[in-house]
């Protein structure tokens, strides 16, 4: 149980590693291990797990309390908040977010999130979660006019639609949704175009088109943003500038604690098809190294790195 709770108490700072040591510098990568996310044996069951690879120790598993659909870290690592993936229109008493805590493990409804619905992505920063969804009305249907982005307050419950979307189609949703570290602004992906969005003003800007994923690093000085198809290199923006400076291969668009390296999942043609070796990619030079201990153990998506220090 003790294994259990600190590093599950420490899981939603290491997803993107936001980790910070006592000094404010970002934390070492060292003090991390790479988790990936274990859907389980059954279609619809409720036994989806994370799996953690720490470096010369066998690897962990922290069951989750239900099968996930989208993940965000909270940044003080002691929680993680979720969408509950929903079966069926009776199972929609269960919209919303969830916020879960490790030690024991437990889950409960975020105050104000429960009439949003159709979630399709989620960024957090310190006092409030950032979402993609519509909103249920007293039927318990989707209002088609009510998707958007919303802002979530976490210490009163108040929500509050910063943007609203055309309608609810999936093509006009918000998806991966990235919160910059001092909370104040977020990137994310609206029909392949990359748009930057401060929080306060609700003022919109594009950076560029043809884009799938974003994400921001932990230190704030990079938002990395893989392209659309065809390509699909990894991009990276200097967020004093928002300009492009560097481009990469593809990669899954987690960071490094450290924020100097990107992770992707090498394919070694000794692992076989069905699983391979966590990579990553300097952001410097492009460089690519495996990451210690991982050879042919990655057979499911990562997430991101567990702190694993102290143990």
């Amino acid at each position: 149980m003790r294994q259990s709770l600190t590093l599950a108490g420490m899981l939603g700072l290491a997803l993107l590693g936001l980790a910070q040591s006592g000094d404010g510098e970002p934390a070492s990568i060292s003090s991390f291990a790479p988790a990936l996310l274990e859907p389980g044996e059954k279609a619809f069951g409720d036994d989806e797990k994370l799996i953690v690879l720490p470096t010369g120790a066998e690897a962990l598993t922290i069951p989750l309390p239900f099968r996930t659909g989208y993940i965000a870290p909270s940044p003080d690592g002691r929680a993680l908040y979720v969408v509950r993936f929903i079966d069926s229109p009776q199972s929609r008493s269960k919209a919303g977010l969830y916020k879960i805590e490790f030690g024991p493990t437990r889950a409960t409804p975020v105050a104000g999130s429960g009439g949003l619905f159709s979630i399709s992505s989620i960024g957090s920063s310190e006092n409030k979660v950032v979402v993609s969804a519509g909103s249920l009305d007293s039927a318990g249907h989707l209002d088609e006019k009510s998707c958007g982005i919303y802002e979530l307050t976490l210490v009163t419950g108040k929500v509050r639609k910063i943007l609203s979307n055309s309608d609810c189609k999936y093509k006009s949703s918000w998806t991966s949704i990235s919160v910059s570290p001092d909370g104040e602004q977020f990137v994310a992906v609206h029909e392949t175009r990359l748009m930057l969005m401060n929080l306060e003003t609700g003022a919109v800007r594009s950076l560029g088109d043809g884009f799938y994923k974003a994400a921001w690093s932990p230190d704030g000085s990079w938002i990395a943003a893989l392209e659309y198809g065809g390509r699909s290199r990894t991009i990276l923006l200097d967020t004093s500038t928002f300009s492009k400076r560097r481009e990469l291969p593809k990669s899954g668009m987690v960071w490094s604690p450290d924020s100097r390296h990107i992770v992707v999942v090498g394919q070694q043609s000794r692992c076989g098809e069905d699983s391979g070796t966590l990579e990553l990619i300097d952001i410097e030079n492009g460089k690519v190294s495996p990451v210690k201990g991982t050879a042919c153990k990655v057979t499911s998506a990562i997430i991101g790195w567990l702190n694993v220090a102290g143990q």
